[in-house]
């Protein structure tokens, strides 16, 4: 549906907050804990790290986590991990703030990979280009493939 919004967690004050931020679009938002009144459609960035930054949507955050842990372990290296909350907009600032530091941008997602939030993300990295080459990070999107199982497709 053009238009709808669809947040996965959000951290608002109050509602009356929400239903500002949101009253002009139709949306969908799952309740989550009160903590700073930050923006809802914020992406969160919960660990600051450097060459490969790592956003995982709604279920897939726990896997974000332990992706950046095993980088860490096996690679001495402290990957960026980022909660986006939503799917339906990016968040430019955060996109842009990748571009010091970071190399790589994976996404994970639990939804379909085709057509995406995590080709969102590619997009407008390709859409956004710079000149300067080392600040344009390599996007990887990992999601569910598109296709039914096979006791899903409709027999002849």
């Amino acid at each position: 549906m053009d238009g709808f919004r669809l947040a996965t967690s959000v951290d608002c004050v109050d509602s009356s907050r929400q239903r500002e931020q949101i009253r002009s679009t139709p949306s969908c938002w799952r309740n989550g804990s009160a903590t700073n009144g930050s923006d809802p459609l914020a992406w969160r960035i919960n660990q600051t790290g450097s060459r490969v930054a790592i956003a995982g949507l709604g279920n897939a955050y726990p896997l974000a986590e332990q992706v950046a842990a095993a980088l860490t372990a096996e690679h001495s290296m402290k990957a960026t991990v980022i909660d986006p909350r939503q799917c339906t907009s990016l968040d430019a600032d955060a996109l842009e703030s990748l571009r010091d530091g970071h190399e790589l941008v994976v996404t994970l997602e639990d939804g379909q990979l085709e057509g995406g939030w995590g080709e969102k993300v590619t997009a407008y990295y390709a859409n956004h280009h710079v000149s300067d080459s080392s600040r344009n990070p390599r996007v990887l999107n990992f999601g569910a493939a598109r296709n039914l199982p096979t006791a899903c497709r409709w027999a002849n």
